[in-house]
């Protein structure tokens, strides 16, 4: 092998290491009902009046199903900011 082997980023190697994050997407009906948004759904209004969040940093012990529930209990209007909704803000 030539040269000194290759060395870390220091921006990689300062990185927190912490529990992985999940980003879910989540819909809400017009008449209320909170499911599992689709792979393709882009966080926003839908045609048919629905509204898709994009729920970020969710930890990975934490499933789509709690993620259903917190909305939910939000009222199905989580805050948010242009329809991306942090976990911390529902997470209570």
């Amino acid at each position: 092998m030539r040269g000194r082997p290759p060395r870390l980023c220091e921006a990689a190697a300062s990185r927190p290491t912490g529990e992985d994050m999940a980003v879910h997407m989540v819909k809400v009906a017009y008449e209320g009902a909170v499911t599992k948004a689709l792979k393709n759904a882009e966080a926003g209004l839908t045609s048919g009046g629905a509204v898709v969040y994009e729920v970020e940093g969710v930890p990975a012990a934490v499933t789509l199903d709690d993620v259903i529930e917190a909305v939910k209990k939000a009222g199905g209007k989580p805050p948010h900011k242009d329809h991306v909704v942090k976990w911390a803000d529902i997470a209570a």
